[in-house]
């Protein structure tokens, strides 16, 4: 049998992200593993902004998404304590930012790191988390060196 050891989990942030990241935080505890939770800024989008200095801004926007994406990673796992959810492990959860198109800097991580499997949102919910996490959830699970589990939003709660 397989012994798990790392799960990527990549997030915009949105709604979507966070059901992926519940869904990863059950992974984590049952098979008690390393969750890698990455956020891509994407170049793409910041390369609009021609007045900022090349190195200084992507320092700001890495800067920027860790926290971000730090304190979206304390307040899911603060709603789950509140569902009641207990995890019987202490979750091991390293954050990574990195700066590019998301799609291929998410099968990058999972080659680099050498992850198990991949748990993201099948589709975002805003107009950037949309461009975020359609196309690239499609891209990712057809080229993905791992499995890829994505997570849809349930039709009836």
């Amino acid at each position: 049998m397989k012994k798990f050891t790392k799960i990527l989990v990549p997030t915009d942030l949105s709604e979507a992200s966070n059901r992926a990241l519940e869904y990863a935080f059950t992974f984590g505890s049952a098979l008690d593993v390393e969750l890698l939770v990455l956020h891509v800024v994407d170049g793409r989008v910041m390369q609009s902004m021609p007045y900022a200095h090349e190195e200084l801004k992507d320092e700001f926007y890495k800067k920027m998404s860790h926290d971000d994406m730090a304190q979206e990673i304390k307040t899911v796992l603060e709603q789950e304590k509140q569902k009641g959810i207990k995890y019987d492990k202490k979750l091991k959860v390293t954050t990574l930012v990195r700066y590019g198109v998301p799609y291929n800097q998410i099968i990058k991580v999972a080659e680099e790191e050498k992850t198990d499997f991949i748990v993201m949102g099948a589709r975002g919910t805003s107009a950037v988390s949309g461009m975020f996490m359609g196309g690239v959830a499609e891209k990712v699970s057809r080229r993905a060196p791992c499995p890829v589990f994505l997570v849809r939003r349930r039709r009836h709660q």
